[in-house]
């Protein structure tokens, strides 16, 4: 697989430029619980918003599904397929925790009862592109979808599945996006270093702000590997193509503010803890590093994966992480007291 497409498919943010080296006295710790029975690579995972339910999507050439786990218990409560070779391969919770969004290849959106288990397309393009991202906005009114290499995002409002606004981008598509918490912007991000911010209600491109002269390009322009926004949409972070670091910039004003070095290998995977005072990132090798944002430095390292990792979310209340893995695991962690 080239490097143009693993950086498509490893789809879910703090410059005063400080660098960051590991202590020499980071501890590593267990994983709590390893969940089985993906047959592929686990390429995104999300909590329900009450912490007991873990959905995960995995991803492989030829099929993918997405599956429901107890999370106390680690049982696979359900499996959500679809008969069409769609891939499932990225999933999203409702606030309520209703609903579940679930992104496949192909640029197909669907929304499903976490009750009854059925489903409604809300978007079907048989376009072929990498796994679709899904993100609620935290009052629930509204699902975006995008992804990388295509032209649009796209805005459903839950209740009737229609859609509300296209938002064009140019053909690399987006890497990552999130609402803000007053839900009236959504904020996306590029492999190219763009990020950009739209007006919900109108679906009218407000902004753009271009971090890419921070980072050195790598084939085909590529900077970025993979991002996440911060729960307040106020920070990035995105780990850089081809040097193992993980930079965290301010949104409002591209502002690199740190650099987080450490990794061994390529990092796959960054997700903030829902206060954004703590990021996750994984790595090619099966690390996880946990970082401190507030002190900037890093906390603790999470061995326990044989491939490398490919997902990770946090639980709502912080004291949990999920990891997904290319060895077909998902592991937990318990990282509230990794500070």
């Amino acid at each position: 697989m080239s490097r143009h497409t693993r950086a498509a498919w490893n789809l879910g943010v703090v410059a005063a430029c400080l660098v960051l080296s590991p202590p020499l006295s980071a501890q590593e710790r267990k994983a709590k619980a390893t969940f089985e029975g993906h047959t592929e690579a686990v390429a995104s995972l999300c909590f329900s918003p009450d912490g007991k339910t873990l959905a995960s999507g995995g991803r492989q050439a030829t099929h993918c599904s997405v599956r429901l786990w107890d999370v106390a218990s680690g049982q696979n409560t359900a499996t959500l397929k679809e008969e069409d070779p769609y891939f499932w391969g990225t999933v999203a919770f409702s606030p309520d925790g209703k609903m579940l969004a679930t992104g496949g290849s192909w640029n197909k959106v669907k929304l499903w009862d976490v009750g009854t288990l059925k489903g409604k397309i809300l978007l079907d393009e048989r376009k072929q592109c990498p796994k679709t991202m899904v993100v609620f906005s935290s009052d629930g009114k509204y699902v975006a979808s995008g992804g990388v290499c295509r032209s649009a995002m796209r805005l459903f409002d839950v209740a009737t599945g229609k859609t509300t606004g296209t938002l064009e981008v140019d053909r690399h598509g987006v890497l990552t996006m999130a609402f803000t918490p007053d839900n009236q912007t959504l904020v996306s991000a590029a492999w190219t270093g763009e990020i950009n911010r739209w007006d919900v209600a109108t679906g009218k491109h407000t902004a753009t702000l271009n971090i890419a002269d921070q980072i050195e390009p790598a084939a085909f322009g590529m900077r970025i590997e993979s991002a996440a926004f911060s729960a307040d949409a106020t920070s990035l972070a995105a780990a850089t193509y081809d040097d193992n670091n993980v930079r965290l910039w301010e949104v409002a004003k591209g502002k690199e503010q740190a650099v987080l070095k450490g990794h061994a290998a390529r990092v796959l995977s960054v997700a903030f803890g829902p206060d954004g005072k703590m990021l996750a990132t994984g790595d090619e090798n099966g690390s996880i590093k946990l970082w401190d944002l507030v002190n900037v430095k890093e906390l603790v390292t999470l061995k326990g994966h044989t491939g490398g990792v490919s997902s990770l979310a946090f639980r709502a209340d912080g004291k949990m992480l999920a990891s997904g893995s290319a060895d077909k695991t998902i592991k937990l962690w318990e990282v509230g007291k990794a500070r």
